[in-house]
């Protein structure tokens, strides 16, 4: 909710602003920064070691085939 409205406050100063390209820019360049690490870092903790082993047979017969 709070990032919903800092987007309606912030989307009238974006548009009338010159420079509003440039901020919408670094604002998804920080955006991505900050989402990007914590998304592979929880799918990283979902993976199980166990059956990544128990599956390295089948991985390596589809990559050289």
């Amino acid at each position: 909710m709070p990032v919903f409205i800092l987007g309606m406050l912030l989307s009238n100063t974006l548009n009338e602003n010159s420079n509003g390209q440039k901020a919408k820019e670094r604002i998804k360049t920080v955006a991505f920064a900050v989402i990007t690490p914590v998304f592979f870092i929880i799918g990283g903790m979902k993976v199980s070691i166990p059956l990544v082993i128990g599956g390295l047979g089948i991985f390596i017969l589809i990559f050289f085939f």
